[in-house]
């Protein structure tokens, strides 16, 4: 009685499993879309006061800051749009979460018919099924 019980919890499995991953990547999006706008905050603060340098000493030090801060924006950039995309095609027709979903309500059901069909008494009346005969 147990086994038809295996596909419905593989399926909702996989359901809460696609639910769980758009949700991570929802979460890393949004800590990178914060880290890029603060980095761009931080990259004009440097570039202003490179602008306003007094010394070369000055220069040199906040020249080498704004190309390390560029180079830090640049590699933090580089992954949003591909993530972003990745979560909104996530849901859609042939996306990976409608995939697991799919999946995972096809074996909900597999697992309620099959519970269904064990739970059905059997049409002969006959409460005892026939048993295989014994060995010696």
């Amino acid at each position: 009685m147990k086994r038809p019980l295996v596909p419905a919890l593989v399926g909702v499995a996989l359901i809460a499993g696609a639910i769980a991953i758009q949700v991570q990547q929802r979460g890393i999006q949004e800590g990178d879309v914060r880290d890029v706008t603060r980095l761009r905050t931080e990259l004009d603060s440097v570039r202003a006061a490179l602008s306003l340098a007094a010394s070369a000493a000055d220069s040199a030090a906040l020249a080498g800051s704004v190309a390390d801060r560029t180079q830090m924006l640049q590699r933090r950039e580089f992954h949003v749009p591909s993530r972003q995309a990745a979560i909104d095609g996530w849901w859609g027709l042939t996306g990976p979460g409608t995939a697991l979903a799919v999946a995972g309500a096809l074996l909900v059901a597999l697992g309620a018919a099959a519970r269904s069909r064990a739970r059905r008494p059997d049409p002969t009346g006959d409460s005892h099924r026939a048993r295989p005969p014994s060995r010696p």
